[in-house]
């Protein structure tokens, strides 16, 4: 009798463990999974403020340098960098301000932060749903510019386009420009929902870690 009802516990856990693990499967990470390779690089820089500035260009160039080789490569369709790739440990995150918004005292507005290229969104397949993805105008001689998820969008601008509106981490004079809208991926795992999410230019502001994704036509492991 204990071996029976030992069995019928492990099939039950089983059986919950199959019908979660297929439910998981039919849950849309928001990007295309297939033909995908990834690399983490560390890019370290200087701490001083003097110094950031002239820096976050060498990282825009290194970007683009090395995008420019990956991208061509037999086999490669696209090639993106980020900042914080889904479903993996990294993530970014801060309190962000948004025009016309305030909010209650003491609940700051706190949204994932990810850098990304020009081409990122296209090597994951990330659609885009209103406005624009970034491109190489977008430079740190240029104005600010930020993509948003739709997460973000239905909160804030459910019934108006929020092209154009603006955003701010620190200071309301420097704003980031909303230029675009574009799907919301599963950023920690697939059965949660994260913080909506916004985008910064990889030409405008540099960071520590950056993956690379390029998009193959065929089986990417020989790449």
């Amino acid at each position: 009798i204990s071996e029976l009802a030992f069995s019928l516990i492990l099939l039950t856990g089983a059986g919950l463990l199959i019908r979660s693990f297929v439910r998981l499967q039919n849950v849309p990470p928001g990007f295309a999974t297939d033909n995908i390779l990834s690399m983490r690089v560390a890019v370290k820089g200087p701490q001083t403020r003097e110094e950031i500035a002239a820096f976050l260009k060498v990282i825009a160039r290194f970007h683009q340098e090395i995008g420019d080789r990956i991208s061509h490569l037999p086999g490669v369709k696209a090639e993106g960098v980020v900042s914080a790739l889904p479903l993996t440990a990294s993530a970014g995150w801060g309190v962000i301000h948004v025009e016309g918004y305030v909010p209650p005292p003491g609940q700051e507005l706190q949204v994932d932060t990810r850098g990304a290229s020009a081409d990122y969104f296209r090597a994951m397949d990330i659609p885009l749903l209103k406005g624009r993805f970034f491109s190489p105008r977008d430079t740190s001689d240029s104005q600010p510019v930020a993509i948003i998820d739709e997460k973000f969008a239905q909160r804030f601008w459910p019934h108006s386009d929020p092209i154009g509106k603006h955003l701010w981490f620190v200071i309301p004079e420097k704003p980031l420009t909303i230029v675009g809208v574009v799907g919301t991926v599963k950023q920690y795992s697939l059965d949660s929902e994260g913080r909506i999410a916004m985008y910064f230019s990889d030409q405008q502001e540099d960071w520590d870690d950056t993956y690379l994704i390029a998009r193959t036509s065929s089986d990417p492991a020989g790449l």
